[in-house]
């Protein structure tokens, strides 16, 4: 016969198998409960990306490219300016060389001119002033 420690292990473990049944029934319904969440979570997930992902990226490419042909035009416009500036700047210094040319000698030569005129008029106020001593004395 069987020894009695033997069926009393096969007693236990056959009653343990049968406390596991409703646990492992419960396992299998909790992960096709997870499946199923998995794949709404993968529906949603793929709805959301071809619905609002996709036509942001897109939306998102084409402002940077309108962004690009901005920031092309702008530099083109820069570059325009900044030669227009060098041309600017080359003509008045042109016209500053020939203002300094033509009239700084000019201007010299006034100033020369007022000077002596200057001199000279001071020049005969002191001589009338020394005529009417002269006369008063």
């Amino acid at each position: 016969m069987i020894p009695a420690a033997v069926l009393i292990i096969a007693i236990a473990f056959a009653v343990a198998v049968l406390a596991l049944i409703p646990a492992i029934f419960q396992l299998m319904r909790t992960l096709k409960s997870v499946e199923s969440t998995l794949n709404d979570l993968n529906t949603s997930v793929k709805t959301l990306i071809n619905t609002e992902i996709l036509p942001l990226v897109n939306s998102v490419r084409n402002a940077v490219d309108e962004v690009n042909e901005v920031v092309a035009i702008a530099k083109a416009g820069v570059e325009k300016v900044e030669g227009t500036v060098e041309a600017v700047t080359g003509t008045v210094d042109g016209i500053n060389a020939i203002v300094d040319e033509k009239i700084r000698g000019s201007l010299i030569d006034a100033a020369a001119y007022l000077v002596g005129i200057k001199a000279g008029v001071q020049t005969l106020v002191e001589n009338i002033k020394l005529r009417k001593k002269k006369e008063v004395a």
